[in-house]
């Protein structure tokens, strides 16, 4: 009786340890915790691009969570990260996804970030993903047709230009061209040779005449600067003088002065001229009378 109750003590102990071993693998398949110790933020990405619940999240580089949750929400999907309580994240930290291999695996991969503000668990985060071997080839596959467009006149262009190079007497005449260059640059080179004595003596008078006019402008800058600050005095004083004539113009066109109204008074004018035609007939009289009596003179006496 007592070897039964053991055997059946030793078979409920090893089915009981054997559930506990079973619960303890699928926790572990499943990234279940029974600590509370994990925190949990929300971030949302354009688009996920294959990324599964359960699968990895890294900070820094270091496995610190996985993939909680996923949903779409409008035009993105929200992801929900289930991370350690040890890990700390700035205000500034990036989310991203990123290919975990070759076969198209995908992680959550979280950057610190460097603020001294803590990150705000609460709110919603802005992910992006970083694209994958697919997306590369997606790519490529839109471009693909320009690229063979661009093959294609690429190989035109090599025929034309393979056709040019080898048109008739074409070789002949770059080679005549590179001839007449050749005899030009040693021309040039014998002028040089030949007068490079007067092109120094050129040089080492242009050397001669700027220091001179150096040495002149030293000796004579306080003169200079004076001469232009007198005729700069000269240019204002005539410009003075200008305004007053001009001012004394317009008054004397206006009447505003004894000379406008001398000038222009009709009845003054009119007066002086009557005046000159009698003073002019007083002459004729007077010379007549010299060159026949002599001048009388008569008086009345009172």
């Amino acid at each position: 009786m007592k070897d039964e109750a053991r055997r059946e003590v030793k078979v409920g102990l090893t089915v009981f340890i054997g559930i506990l071993i079973f619960v303890f693998v699928i926790m572990w398949a499943k990234n279940f915790s029974i600590d509370s110790e994990h925190q949990t933020v929300v971030v949302k990405f354009p688009t996920v691009s294959g990324l599964h619940e359960k699968d990895a999240v890294s900070v820094n580089g270091m496995d610190k969570g996985f993939v909680e949750n996923i949903k779409v929400d409008g035009n993105g999907v929200l992801v929900t990260l289930n991370l350690n309580r040890d890990v700390i994240l700035q205000k500034d930290a990036t989310f991203s996804i990123v290919m975990l291999d070759l076969m198209g695996g995908k992680k959550i991969e979280i950057s610190s970030g460097a603020s001294a503000e803590k990150l705000d668990f609460n709110e919603v985060q802005t992910g992006k993903f970083l694209g994958d071997f697919s997306t590369a080839m997606a790519m490529f596959t839109n471009v693909e047709e320009d690229l063979i467009d661009i093959i294609r006149e690429t190989k035109q262009i090599t025929v034309s230009l393979n056709d040019f190079i080898n048109k008739d007497n074409l070789s002949e005449e770059l080679t005549k061209t590179l001839d007449n260059v050749n005899s030009t640059l040693r021309s040039v080179k014998n002028v040089l040779e030949e007068n490079r004595a007067d092109i120094n003596l050129l040089v080492s008078n242009s050397a001669e005449m700027s220091d001179s006019i150096k040495t002149f402008w030293i000796k004579n800058n306080s003169d200079l600067t004076e001469l232009i600050r007198s005729s700069s005095h000269s240019v204002r004083s005539a410009d003075s003088l200008i305004g007053k004539i001009d001012a004394l113009i317009t008054q004397t066109k206006a009447e505003k002065n004894n000379a406008g109204k001398l000038l222009y008074d009709t009845k003054l004018f009119d007066q002086i001229k009557a005046a000159l035609e009698q003073l002019n007939e007083l002459t004729k009289i007077v010379n007549k009378q010299l060159k026949n009596e002599g001048l009388n003179v008569k008086t009345h006496i009172f």
